[in-house]
């Protein structure tokens, strides 16, 4: 009714955020709006499923939003969204213990690196994650080293690797020159 009151993009915005809580005005919004691209349909049934804490529908509306964001062309927005789809995810399923198993989880979150390296509490997470999970230690000491590759002077990620390598006792006697210039930040 009062629609020209307010800016148009912020008022769908307001509009959509709404439909989490009344999915029966879709129609009613889409007739003012104009229609719901299928990434945000799908991502309101996620949003709702989480809502109502019915993590196994989520996780299968988070699936359709990423099938259907990698159909778009691959711009810096449609990454972030991929990237930060992949982070809730994981993040959605250690809340509810179980719906993936600590692989898919996992997997989740080096997809969201690859979509968004420069997430360094991500590269952290899959660093520790790595170092807790039993068997194998080599896939801990590859993202280390990735890690490292990623942000070479930052503090935690050198920390960490420094950890690896006492872990697999290959800490080489670093000189003085190589100190100087590699300033920790």
């Amino acid at each position: 009714k009062h629609a020209d009151l307010f800016p148009a993009t912020e008022l769908r915005a307001c509009c959509q955020g709404l439909l989490l809580e009344n999915r029966q005005f879709i129609a009613q919004f889409e007739n003012q709006f104009g229609p719901l691209t299928a990434w945000k349909q799908a991502q309101i049934s996620a949003l709702t499923a989480e809502r109502n804490e019915r993590p196994d529908q989520a996780y299968v509306h988070w699936k359709r939003c990423i099938t259907t964001l990698q159909k778009e062309p691959k711009n810096a927005e449609v990454r972030m969204k991929l990237a930060l789809i992949h982070r809730h995810v994981a993040d959605k399923d250690k809340q509810h213990s179980g719906i993936l198993s600590p692989k898919k989880a996992i997997a989740h979150l080096e997809k969201s690196l690859e979509l968004d390296p420069d997430d360094k509490q991500t590269w952290i997470r899959v660093i520790k994650w790595y170092k807790q999970a039993p068997g194998n230690s080599t896939p801990y000491y590859k993202w280390v080293d990735k890690g490292v590759k990623q942000f070479p002077n930052d503090g935690t990620i050198l920390t960490l690797a420094m950890d690896a390598a006492f872990e697999k006792k290959t800490f080489v006697k670093a000189d003085d020159d190589t100190v100087k210039r590699r300033p920790v930040t």
